[in-house]
């Protein structure tokens, strides 16, 4: 078992997460052989305000394999942080 798939089991670290101050996002290929989709899916309901974004045809590196849906997925999230230039003001 590698360390990506034991990671969601391990109980002793979702309090850890739970713990986080910002929120994460995750980017996973659908095709990804490294980090499984169970892992990344536990890991972003463990962070308040997280999410995954799972882009089709892609592997582990999505960012290289499918550079515009990457760069729109991390847009979109960053867009919408608080204090973000991106986001409209009230």
């Amino acid at each position: 078992m590698t360390d990506a798939t034991a990671m969601p089991r391990r109980r002793a670290g979702s309090h850890e997460l739970a713990a986080l101050e910002c929120p994460l996002l995750m980017i996973r290929g659908d095709e990804d052989a490294v980090i499984p989709p169970f892992a990344a899916d536990a890991i972003a309901r463990g962070v308040p305000g997280s999410r995954v974004v799972h882009v089709a045809d892609a592997g582990h590196s999505v960012y290289f394999e499918r550079a515009p849906a990457f760069d729109a997925a991390l847009s979109a999230f960053v867009a919408e942080l608080p204090g973000s230039a991106s986001r409209p003001r009230p």
